[in-house]
């Protein structure tokens, strides 16, 4: 896997902040770098937060690093390792489809087998 092959992989996780903090997978995400001196290693720590969490009122930039760990208690290590966790749990790569098609598809069966058994 090269760069670009994680940085897409990552872009299609949902936002690690709301995951960890709500359990809810929400995609459409930014990817945010954890360092911001860029260098060949930096490329490969990013993770992906929504655009509130990214650069929203709300988000590490509009928070600033500080407030947004201040506030949410989640530091550079844990968004890095939940990311990570994340992408490792996915079964889909980049180059076969989104991963929320698959979650999407996995969550529309689960609520059909529910309804089954409802009736």
């Amino acid at each position: 896997m090269n760069i670009q092959d994680w940085k897409d992989l990552v872009a299609g996780l949902p936002c690690v902040a709301t995951y960890l903090l709500t359990g809810e997978k929400v995609y459409g995400c930014h990817l945010h770098h954890l360092e911001s001196v860029r260098d060949a290693l930096s490329e490969w720590a990013v993770v992906p937060l929504t655009p509130d969490m990214h650069i929203g009122p709300n988000g590490i930039h509009g928070l600033s690093r500080r407030g947004f760990y201040n506030r949410y208690k989640l530091d550079d290590t844990a968004l890095l390792a939940a990311t990570i966790k994340l992408a490792m749990n996915s079964s889909v790569r980049p180059e076969f489809g989104e991963i929320a098609i698959r979650d999407a598809m996995i969550e529309g069966l689960v609520r059909s087998k529910i309804e089954e058994g409802k009736t």
